[in-house]
C-alpha cells in the first residue's frame, strides 16, 4: 500500500512539472497571429508581468500560439488571454507566454513590416522591423550568416543600408542597395535589385524557423 501511494504521489508531481504551475489552459489548438505591438511584445516564462523576460517579438513578426490561460487579465486597460508559444504535449519548462491582447489575426498596417521567405530560396529569410531596423538570414550546409541594418522606404524603393563587422581598430562598413519593390497583397511582394536579384518576397507564416 506504501508503494501504491508513492507510486500515486510521484505521478502527481510529475503532472504538476510538466504542465508547469500556471492557471488551466483550454484544449491544445494552433493558430497563427501578428504582434501589434509597435515598441515589440516581450515573451515570459509564465502568464503573468511578474515572471521572467526570455525574448522580445518585433512588430508585424507572425508567431504560432497553442494554447491560452483558463482566465482573460487586463494590461494598460486591455484585457486579453495569455497565449502559450508552445505546445505542451512536447515543450520543456519554462514555455514562453505572450499577453494576447496585442496579437492579431491581421497583418500589419504597413504592408512591408514583418518576417519575409523568398520563394523558392528556403536558406534566406529577411525581418523588416517596424523600427526601420533590417535583419536578413542565409543557412548553408556549413552554417548560417546574418546581415543587419536598416531600411526606408523612398518612392517605389525600400533603401537598405547593410553594416558588416569589421576586424578590431578598423571601422565598420556599410553598403547601400536600392531595391525596387512591388505588392502584389498582403502575403506577397516582388522586389528586384543587386541584394536579392528579382525574387518574390512570401509572407512567413510559421513563426520563424
Amino acid at each position: 500500500m506504501r508503494v501504491k501511494k508513492m507510486l500515486v504521489a510521484l505521478v502527481f508531481l510529475a503532472y504538476v512539472i510538466l504542465n508547469g504551475f500556471s492557471e488551466p489552459l483550454e484544449p491544445e489548438f494552433q493558430s497563427l497571429m501578428f504582434v501589434t505591438a509597435t515598441s515589440g511584445l516581450n515573451v515570459r516564462s509564465a502568464p503573468s508581468l511578474n515572471s521572467n523576460i526570455r525574448e522580445t517579438l518585433q512588430y508585424g513578426e507572425f508567431v504560432r500560439v497553442f494554447s491560452r490561460s483558463d482566465e482573460p487579465t487586463t494590461i494598460d486597460g486591455i484585457t486579453s488571454y495569455w497565449y502559450s508559444l508552445d505546445s505542451r504535449l512536447w515543450t520543456r519548462l519554462p514555455q514562453r507566454w505572450v499577453f494576447g491582447g496585442f496579437l492579431s489575426e491581421n497583418p500589419p498596417s504597413n504592408p512591408v513590416v514583418g518576417m519575409w521567405d523568398i520563394e523558392n530560396r528556403p536558406e534566406i529569410y529577411v525581418l523588416f522591423r517596424q523600427n526601420n531596423g533590417f535583419a536578413g538570414w542565409h543557412y548553408e550546409s556549413s552554417g548560417h550568416a546574418t546581415y543587419w541594418g536598416t531600411w526606408a522606404i523612398e518612392g517605389n524603393a525600400i533603401v537598405i543600408v547593410l553594416e558588416s563587422l569589421a576586424p578590431p581598430g578598423w571601422d565598420r562598413e556599410y553598403t547601400t542597395h536600392r531595391l525596387v519593390y512591388r505588392i502584389i497583397d498582403m502575403d506577397n511582394i516582388e522586389i528586384s535589385g543587386s541584394l536579392f536579384g528579382s525574387t518574390r518576397f512570401v509572407r512567413n507564416r510559421t513563426g520563424g524557423r
